[in-house]
């Protein structure tokens, strides 16, 4: 008769953090052509991280009772001995696995209710409220408005628009849809003409 003696451990350690915010904005405004536009919009981000540490070990001996009980029977104690030299061999092995999993991930997504497909085109439009124009228009009054025409805010609030774009790509993961790009690259032009009537020079600040 064969006895398996079996001595397993297992150690596991699982952590999960994630993060999850929504915002939803109501937003209302005329068009170019005299039309309200109302619609809201609704901004989740997640972001989550996985970890898992596991270990398991595993030790096994094998030996025949019915061998060990006639040597005994018998007072063979070569056979015995010999016997317990091999349990002893395999007693010495035994199997020890370990496995790390991490997983990280962040993600966005953006919902808009209350708009037609015709009214989503012309936000997004080069002279919609959300395109270029009006986007990059509505930064540079932020700036201007903040600094006072003080050249060391002006410089400030300029290196802030190209920042805000890096921070912003570092939460996306990744590059931005193009609008982004342009809305900047339109936002540094207007504050470089501006400050430049002023004689305050910003040109050694590049995106």
């Amino acid at each position: 008769m064969d006895v398996k003696l079996t001595n397993n451990l297992q150690y596991m350690q699982m952590d999960l953090n994630a993060k999850y915010k929504q915002t939803k904005m109501d937003v209302d405004f005329v068009d170019k052509n005299g039309k309200k536009i109302d619609f809201s919009m609704t901004f989740e981000d997640l972001s989550y991280e996985y970890k898992e540490e596991t270990l398991s070990y595993t030790k096994e001996t094998i030996y025949n009772q019915s061998k060990v009980a006639e040597a005994l029977n018998k007072g063979d104690f070569k056979t015995l001995d010999k016997i317990f030299k091999e349990l002893s061999a395999k007693a010495n092995q035994s199997s020890l696995n370990y496995q790390k999993t991490e997983i990280k991930g962040h993600s966005h997504s953006v919902k808009i209710e209350g708009l037609t497909q015709e009214e989503a085109k012309e936000l997004v439009s080069d002279d919609g409220f959300f395109g270029v124009n009006q986007t990059a228009k509505r930064v540079f009054d932020f700036v201007i408005k903040g600094a006072e025409d003080n050249p060391e805010l002006l410089k400030a609030g300029r290196q802030g628009v190209i920042e805000g774009l890096k921070d912003a790509e570092k939460e996306w993961g990744g590059k931005l849809p193009d609008i982004a790009y342009k809305t900047q690259a339109k936002t540094l032009q207007m504050l470089d003409e501006y400050m430049s009537k002023l004689g305050i020079s910003s040109f050694e600040i590049n995106a």
